[in-house]
């Protein structure tokens, strides 16, 4: 990691992480998965679960957020973020989609 330091003024604790390079930060994403991160691992007071999440343009953020509605709406079971795309896929077996822009999801839509 390059910095570390917390953000936000709205009584929520956050805190940016910055790595260095883009396959440190992946594998520190991936690693998530297998246990949770709590501030007892950190060493720091009480033991509540860290919750971490990519920092996403603006554009990508809205991007995200029509692909987890699509998703719903499409019945389509996973929608995700990682190494700076955004995927859908339909079942664990089904295609993975890279959802680029918006004409994507509405391909998507004509498809069902």
């Amino acid at each position: 990691m390059e910095k570390c330091y917390q953000i936000g003024n709205n009584g929520k604790k956050q805190i940016k992480l910055v790595f260095r390079d883009k396959e440190k930060k992946e594998l520190f994403m991936s690693k998530r998965k297998e246990s949770q991160i709590t501030t007892k691992n950190l060493k720091l007071t009480g033991d509540s679960i860290i919750y971490l999440n990519h920092e996403l343009t603006r554009q990508n953020q809205l991007l995200f957020k029509l692909t987890r509605d699509k998703k719903r709406e499409l019945q389509y079971k996973f929608a995700w973020f990682a190494q700076g795309k955004i995927f859908l896929r339909k079942t664990e077996d089904s295609k993975i989609i890279q959802v680029r822009d918006e004409a994507t999801l509405q391909n998507l839509e004509q498809k069902n």
